[in-house]
């Protein structure tokens, strides 16, 4: 493998980089993309930077509260006024109550024709299943244990 320094390029890194100019001073530099010349890393011209990133609308943004107006809790001489969500807490506390919100609801239960399919599927799998082949019933006395011995209760102690 080959391998090459810059400074044995000679006239071909002119050629290839461009000219540095003399006057461009002590600092690290780079080849601009935009105009061809050369810039000092720390001193990058304003009309060589590359535009700014367009802004994602999808980034998360902070979550902005709607403005809280007062209210009265009734219409009797013991109702009371609530001014700050603090208060609407704690008197939502009080009196076991909660928000309303009409964005939620309860998951739908199924439709009556879906009830029926449901009910038609289970009865005929039923019917078309062995009896000898169902599982047996757990019955005390009359459970397969798998292998497993009973378990003999006639010497353990009982404390009252």
């Amino acid at each position: 493998m080959t391998s090459l320094a810059i400074s044995d390029l000679g006239s071909e890194y002119d050629r290839i980089f461009g000219q540095k100019p003399e006057d461009a001073g002590a600092g690290r530099q780079r080849l601009c993309r935009v105009c061809g010349g050369w810039h000092r890393l720390d001193a990058w011209p304003h009309n060589c930077r590359s535009e700014a990133p367009r802004r994602n609308r999808d980034l998360a943004a902070p979550q902005l509260a709607p403005r809280f107006d007062e209210f009265r809790t009734g219409l009797t001489e013991t109702a009371e006024i609530i001014g700050d969500r603090r208060s609407k807490r704690e008197f939502m506390d009080r009196h076991d109550l909660v928000e309303w919100d009409d964005g939620v609801q309860p998951d739908p239960g199924p439709t009556e024709r879906q009830w029926k399919e449901d009910f038609v599927h289970d009865f005929k799998r039923a019917q078309q299943e062995d009896p000898l082949n169902r599982p047996p019933v757990d019955v005390i006395g009359q459970t397969d244990t798998g292998g497993a011995g009973e378990i003999d209760i006639t010497s353990m102690e009982i404390s009252t």
